[in-house]
């Protein structure tokens, strides 16, 4: 991992909330991490999958995770003069353009995406952990496993069709008598469908009636591995 890039984007995410408005100038560790995160998936897909920082991501419980990339946060925020309250981080004032020199540092890529990151979640943790379990990189993780950033190989494109040779008169002639031939009507089912709207009403009623007693059952419940290599999951 590369300590000097990863100060720089802790650096520059601490400067940029900094200046917005009143509690939207906090950011959390989760945060921090996450936005850290989304910079390396941008590196990665404009190089091969090589990301800025070279953290260690993992797919763990709490989603991408680099515990060396977290231990950095504490140490860069009390070396630029960022305050704490709580679990939240916050840089008052710039007085000495922190934000400008992470600016002229960081590549253009990180900045957009760091940019994009802050407009589009500001406050909202869960907007931003949502985005982030959609990534690609994270779709193709697998649970305790190191997070591959190799962006995928794009799908080669569809042979184009052959020209549509040119029909003889015979041709077209027995085309158009077959379009001219009469459709087959659809075949009604046996037992027609009964939309029958007080049996359904009267049904949904009797389901939640309040004094219809729910059923306790004690169980576990086992996810096939499966699950996390699953075309619903790693497709587009």
């Amino acid at each position: 991992m590369d300590n000097d890039r990863v100060d720089l984007v802790l650096q520059y995410v601490l400067a940029a909330a900094g200046e917005r408005d009143g509690g939207e100038r906090e950011v959390t560790a989760t945060q921090l991490v996450k936005y850290a995160y989304l910079a390396d998936v941008a590196h990665a897909e404009r190089n091969g999958g090589a990301t800025f920082t070279a953290a260690p991501w993992t797919f763990t419980g709490q989603g991408p995770q680099a515990p060396e990339l977290e231990a950095r946060i504490a140490p860069l925020a009390r070396r630029i003069g960022a305050s704490t309250r709580g679990t939240y981080y916050f840089l008052d004032r710039d007085d000495l353009g922190h934000r400008r020199a992470a600016t002229q540092a960081l590549p253009a890529v990180v900045i957009n995406a760091l940019l994009r990151a802050l407009r589009s979640f500001s406050h909202d943790t869960n907007a931003l952990l949502a985005h982030v379990y959609a990534t690609a990189p994270m779709r193709r993780a697998l649970p305790g496993a190191p997070i591959d950033f190799t962006p995928a190989a794009a799908e080669p494109p569809e042979p184009p069709e052959p020209p549509t040779a040119a029909l003889s008169p015979r041709t077209r002639a027995a085309l158009k008598a077959r379009r001219g031939l009469a459709v087959a009507p659809a075949v009604s089912p046996a037992y027609p469908p009964r939309y029958d709207d007080p049996c359904f009403v009267s049904g949904q009623q009797a389901l939640d009636a309040p004094e219809r007693a729910l059923v306790e059952m004690k169980g576990s419940l086992t996810i096939d591995p499966a699950v996390w290599t699953a075309p619903g999951r790693v497709g587009p």
